[in-house]
């Protein structure tokens, strides 16, 4: 999941830009928080292989995955943080559950797909 790592990392980078060069810079930063879980996983693979050497057996999968939670667990604390400029409640909470039900999702498909297939 790699190459779809990289994929979703650079649509919601390009969608950022698009905000920035809109002079919308709420929106642009109310989007960062979206690329913590795929730079997540991303970054997963290398630092499981280097804790990998620390702990005792295999435990690649377990870094890998905890990494993915970390990293969906710092998404979701900035999405929280950032819905503070939102001042229309409905609209907090609708950008707060519809982006972590985002970030969640993602985590699971890839926590998913790091287990190995027999």
């Amino acid at each position: 999941m790699i190459v779809e790592s990289v994929a979703i990392f650079g649509i919601t980078l390009c969608i950022l830009a698009v905000f920035v060069r809109s002079d919308n810079a709420d929106y642009a930063m109310a989007t960062t928080p979206l690329l913590i879980v795929p730079a997540a996983n991303l970054l997963g693979l290398p630092i499981a292989k280097l804790v990998n050497g620390l702990l005792p057996g295999n435990q690649l999968y377990l870094v890998r995955c905890f990494a993915d939670v970390l990293g969906v667990a710092a998404a979701c604390g900035l999405i929280v943080l950032f819905s503070g400029k939102i001042k229309n409640r409905k609209k907090k909470q609708l950008y707060i559950w519809m982006c972590s039900f985002y970030c969640l999702v993602l985590s699971c498909v890839f926590i998913y797909n790091s287990f190995p297939k027999f």
